[in-house]
């Protein structure tokens, strides 16, 4: 989903314990709004909410609402919040970011759900992918973040409701991919590509051992990718044509996978009415396949990030030679 940031919420980061709340394109999301009443969930007052009200006539807390008819909550339904918990110096530099930069066009990514607790408002959450690019003095600069959400909130299949266990929709590993639109001419300087790595936690992409990958025609480098060395990413260059004699467009595309699923050591031990009982798994189990009971007990399972910057430029004059090795010039 595509859209702008009109403001930031820092006060629902406290109550809701989440790195950040934005609001995602309310001009978009009218739209999307409406084709989730159509379509999706519409606003509804829920149990949670009016066991929430209880609970405050009773003074045990100082949230909860009557209703669902209020200002705010009518005005919750023309936009869609995008939520993700994570590392606190990961959550600053997303906020800053943000704050910055309020109007921004941002992209996100996650399960479409929508919040029993907030009269069943549309939301992506967790917000596994989150992107955009600015301008820069050579080029373009992209702002690629994959994360797998830290609360452990949405982890196992017991946190699911009945009938939506196939697979806890936050539970690690994370893989997302981005892909960046390109456009060069034949026989005029490469495009460069450079990938830095801001931040990583739990990083397990499985990529090949290249620092640099090349897109190649006619014996012309059209498009480099620089690797960041410590931190390799899947690097493709997917659905290349030719627009006339002479214009090459594409995408570069970026694969990464963080977080982890760790199968314990057998026996697996389960306590039981007081005693403990073993049971043994065959190794690389699907943490889904497995008996719900025993999950928790089978599997460890930790979050993850990964936040790129990949700087396009300055163009390279480069050759690659019959072997392949690159020639600069």
């Amino acid at each position: 989903m595509a859209g702008t940031i009109p403001y930031m919420a820092p006060e629902q980061i406290q109550a809701c314990f989440l790195s950040f709340i934005s609001v995602v394109s309310q001009v978009q999301l009218r739209e999307l709004s409406y084709t989730c009443v159509q379509y999706g969930h519409p606003r509804e007052y829920t149990d949670i909410m009016n066991a929430q009200w209880r609970a405050r006539q009773a003074h045990l807390t100082d949230t909860g609402k009557p209703s669902c008819d209020d200002a705010e909550s009518l005005a919750e339904f023309s936009f869609v919040e995008a939520e993700i918990d994570t590392d606190p110096n990961a959550k600053s530099r997303l906020d800053n970011m943000f704050n910055s930069s309020l109007g921004r066009q941002l992209c996100v990514y996650g399960p479409w759900i929508y919040d029993k607790g907030h009269c069943c408002h549309p939301e992506i959450h967790p917000a596994e992918q989150i992107w955009w690019s600015d301008r820069s003095v050579v080029g373009s600069v992209y702002f690629c973040n994959l994360f797998c959400d830290e609360s452990e909130r949405f982890w196992w299949r017991d946190q699911m409701d009945d009938g939506t266990k196939l697979k806890p929709w936050g539970a690690p590993p994370i893989t997302g991919t981005f892909a960046i639109a390109f456009e060069t001419e034949i026989n005029t300087p490469a495009k460069q590509f450079n990938i830095a790595v801001q931040d990583a936690y739990n990083h397990v992409t499985v990529a090949e051992n290249f620092e640099r990958h090349h897109l190649v025609y006619q014996n012309n480098t059209l498009v480099s990718v620089v690797q960041d060395p410590n931190n390799f990413v899947k690097v493709s260059f997917e659905q290349v044509g030719l627009v006339g004699a002479n214009t090459v467009r594409g995408f570069l595309v970026i694969e990464a996978t963080v977080g982890r699923c760790i199968q314990n050591d057998n026996p697996i031990r389960l306590p039981q009415a007081g005693q403990i009982f073993t049971v043994n798994l065959p190794p690389n189990s699907d943490p889904n396949g497995v008996p719900e009971q025993i999950e928790r007990f089978a599997f460890r399972k930790e979050g993850g990030r990964l936040m790129l910057q990949i700087n396009q430029g300055p163009a390279i004059t480069t050759l690659i030679d019959l072997q392949g090795r690159p020639i600069r010039r």
